[in-house]
């Protein structure tokens, strides 16, 4: 039997013991259907892998046993971090689908001049939250060591205040940078 790939969080673990509750139990039981004996593999937010059995399912909670563990996935090479410009409708949500799938390590949603949405601090937050949860969920499918880290959207000035290394911008025209800024 395949192994359901999910990803936890260090209060779920319990010793030898899983203890599964809320949207991740929900669509372990209601959606994927697990049973008992059902192998599970748990990332945990530093990359460890726990491969566990379903002991017990209760109305409200799951609960699997640890039977084995391997060490923390690697990132290989580089570390991209990905800075895009906010789309409208729902394409952002499939750029931050594929960025996790293609090994991205981190999504930095950026407010551009002609970007549509204007949101205030608290409905970007709000974005960011569901962005956070769509690029769990492409892990998780993918069955990646990590998600993508997804950041609450900013300015194209801010972002480019921040530590890095090397930087490609790709723009539709060639224009100098300070033009982008305004």
């Amino acid at each position: 039997m395949h192994e359901i790939s999910l990803l936890i969080d260090y209060e779920a673990c319990h010793g030898q013991e899983l203890t599964i509750t809320g949207r991740q139990y929900h669509h372990l039981v209601r959606v994927r259907r697990v049973r008992v004996d059902t192998p599970l593999r748990a990332v945990l937010p530093d990359g460890r892998i726990l491969h566990a059995r379903v002991d017990n399912i209760a109305t409200d909670v799951l609960r699997a046993c640890v039977i084995g563990a391997d060490d923390a996935h690697q990132v290989v090479g580089c570390r991209i971090a990905l800075y895009q410009a906010i789309l409208k409708g729902d394409k952002m949500e499939m750029i931050v689908q594929k960025a996790g799938e293609l090994g991205a390590v981190r999504l930095s949603p950026v407010l551009a001049r002609r970007c549509i949405p204007r949101w205030t601090s608290v409905q970007a937050a709000e974005k960011a939250a569901r962005w956070q949860r769509i690029a769990d969920s492409a892990a998780e499918q993918c069955e990646r060591g990590l998600p993508v880290q997804i950041d609450v959207p900013c300015s194209l000035a801010a972002t480019l205040g921040e530590p890095a290394g090397l930087r490609l911008l790709l723009h539709e025209r060639q224009v100098q940078i300070a033009q982008l800024l305004l």
